[in-house]
């Protein structure tokens, strides 16, 4: 008889009947403890899971925040950034007479360049005995405010120093400290602005070419046949006067009336 708490078992099972218990070989059962779970565990692992839930919307929390903290301080860094220039570009435009140094008291050559006739260029050193201009742009260090009045020199020592612009309102604007003529001609004279003598033979420096009235204003470039200033019988203060001095006079040149009464064949003499 096989009983299970009181209960002949063999009356609801016939085939429990038939068992011979004198045979019967019992085997213990055994179980991995890594998949037994006790309600205990189970109580642990639901309050740690509960806590990993917590401590995971808490640090999604801090992270949203820091990525928009991090969001708004480049946002200002960018504005700030790009004030910087803006603020400083409105400081030289929006006051012409404080975007480039002045010069108060200065003398200047009594000549008057339009403001079309001078023009920083692209050239091909020497500049002579052609002259090759293109790119014609508003002299390198005048391009900060719109332009008015023109331009001149200054004079220092009693000679030709530097290159300026007067402006309308009479305040003088230094344009380059220092000039080189180069080369000259009819039509043109061009000079190195603030020379440094890195480039040779034509020194380095901003180069500029200034247009007599000889030939049409404005920015077109254009080639012209040019001699150096060691080869020229005039001074570039002189093409300077001639061309933007309507006053100025030219000295005169010696003519002689009386002639020796000889001649000399023209192939008698060099």
């Amino acid at each position: 008889m096989i009983k299970y708490q009181g209960n002949d078992l063999s009356e609801d099972i016939p085939e429990l009947k038939n068992i011979d218990l004198d045979n019967v070989i019992l085997k213990p059962i055994t179980y991995d403890s890594k998949e037994i779970m006790t309600m205990e565990d189970q109580t642990v692992s639901t309050a740690n899971t509960g806590d990993f839930d917590a401590n995971t919307e808490k640090s999604f929390k801090r992270s949203h925040f820091n990525a928009w903290k991090c969001a708004f301080f480049v946002l200002l860094a960018i504005v700030v950034c790009g004030s910087v220039p803006t603020i400083s570009y409105f400081a030289l435009t929006s006051s012409p007479s404080n975007a480039l140094p002045t010069i108060p008291g200065t003398e200047l050559l009594q000549i008057v360049i339009p403001i079309n006739r001078a023009f920083d260029v692209q050239w091909n050193p020497p500049g002579y005995p052609l002259l090759r201009a293109s790119y014609l742009e508003p002299p390198y260090f005048d391009r900060n405010e719109d332009r008015d009045g023109y331009y001149t020199f200054d004079i220092q020592d009693g000679n030709i120093a530097g290159f300026v612009r007067k402006r309308s309102d009479g305040s003088v604007l230094q344009v380059f400290d220092e000039v080189e003529f180069i080369s000259i001609s009819d039509n043109v004279l061009m000079f190195n602005g603030n020379p440094n003598g890195i480039y040779l033979p034509g020194g380095g420096g901003y180069g500029t070419i200034i247009k007599a009235p000889s030939i049409a204003s404005g920015n077109a470039g254009g080639n012209w046949v040019t001699e150096s200033l060691a080869n020229s019988e005039m001074t570039p203060g002189e093409w300077l006067l001639q061309n933007f001095n309507p006053s100025f006079t030219a000295p005169p040149t010696r003519q002689y009336n009386e002639l020796l009464q000889v001649a000399i064949p023209i192939n008698r003499a060099f």
